[in-house]
Formats: structure tokens, sequence, C-alpha cells
């Protein structure tokens, strides 16, 4: 299932996805939304369509977190 807003999510853990950008749980405040991410700047900019969301997690607000690193926590 999707992430949405309220919704508690953390980073999967899963060795194919980049280091966590923030520790623990956080929770969706605005989402999800297409947003376009850089992959690579040279020699030609390649970039990609994705569904995003913001998270706050540490008392910082992270934008733009893709929706396939986070997993869901359910009660």
């Amino acid at each position: 299932m999707r992430e949405k807003k309220n919704d508690l999510v953390r980073f999967k853990k899963d060795k194919s996805i980049p280091a966590p950008v923030f520790k623990g749980t956080g929770i969706v405040l605005k989402g999800p939304y297409e947003d376009q991410l850089k992959i690579s700047n040279s020699p030609l900019p390649v970039s990609t369509i994705t569904l995003v969301v913001d998270v706050m997690a540490n008392g910082e607000v992270w934008e733009a977190i893709p929706i396939e690193f986070l997993e869901r926590l359910r009660n």
C-alpha cells in the first residue's frame, strides 16, 4: 500500500537502497506527489519522474523522498 499523509514511515532495510537520509521513524507531511529526480549530470543530464513524499523526522523536514525507499509502519 502506498504511503500517504500522516502515515508513520521508516527507511526499508534493503541493501539496494542508498544510505538513509534520516534514522528512526518519521511522519509523512505531504504526498505522494510526482517529482523529477536528477540521476546523472554528465555527459548528458538524466532524470526520472517518481512518486515522493515529504517526511518529518528527528525534528527536520526531508523533502522529496522516493516512496520506494520507505516502508509504512502498521499498528
